[in-house]
């Protein structure tokens, strides 16, 4: 009877052994990152009143500090894209809104600054910033202009 019993317990063993591979050992769960808002984020940008510009580039550097700092492409007064800097501010409301305020520091064809107000919903499990758009609030040059962002993508 030992020797049936043994006999038993070798084979249910190697049959068990055998049914594990690599391929389908279980593993724990994905651990999801949480990621927080500060890094920098890529992506594009799109003016309602350019509508024929497209997508251009777009770029925000979030500091801990509450600073913002974005770089964003943008035909100059000749149609010739250029680098446009502006900086200030950000937010994270509890609903996970992201809300900026910057103010052009560089500006085209010698205008004045303009001053945008930023939103996008933040995720903390994906570190991205998405359904965002822009408006300008103050623009001493003329017609205000508003948009919509890409998804901005965390670069780690």
């Amino acid at each position: 009877m030992k020797s049936h019993f043994l006999f038993f317990a070798a084979f249910i063993s190697m049959a068990v052994l055998s049914s594990c591979t690599k391929e389908n050992i279980p593993t724990a769960p994905d651990v999801l990152k949480d990621y927080t808002v500060p890094g920098l984020y890529v992506g594009t940008y799109s003016a309602v009143t350019a509508p024929a510009q497209g997508n251009l580039f777009y770029s925000f550097v979030v500091y801990t500090d509450g600073v913002l700092v974005t770089r964003g492409k943008a035909p100059d007064n000749k149609g010739i894209l250029q680098d446009y800097y502006a900086k200030g501010t950000w937010t994270l409301a509890s609903d996970s809104t992201f809300n900026g305020t910057i103010v052009t520091i560089t500006t085209g064809g010698g205008g004045l600054p303009t001053t945008q107000a930023i939103t996008a919903k933040f995720s903390r499990t994906t570190g991205h910033l998405t359904a965002g758009t822009w408006k300008d609030t103050i623009n001493p040059n003329g017609t205000g202009h508003n948009g919509s962002f890409s998804t901005m993508t965390r670069v780690d």
